[in-house]
């Protein structure tokens, strides 16, 4: 094993949930797992991912991909 990923915050159906503290650091690594229809409390994933999208954004960052930084 060469890299072992954590993350500090999860998409949810209603924003980010955070293991610690309440908003977004540099190098932070946000989880986001398909959601099936039962989850989604009638969004789709169109909309879940939109909200991630923006609320990363709201924080001023960008999303990067992870295999650019391990």
């Amino acid at each position: 094993m060469r890299t072992v990923v954590l993350w500090r915050a999860e998409m949810e159906t209603h924003g980010l949930a955070y293991r610690s503290g309440d908003h977004l650091l540099p190098g932070d690594i946000v989880l986001a797992h398909f959601r099936g229809p039962e989850q989604l409390e009638g969004q789709s994933m169109t909309d879940m991912i939109t909200g991630l999208v923006r609320a990363i954004q709201a924080q001023g960052f960008t999303i990067g991909r992870l295999e650019d930084y391990v």
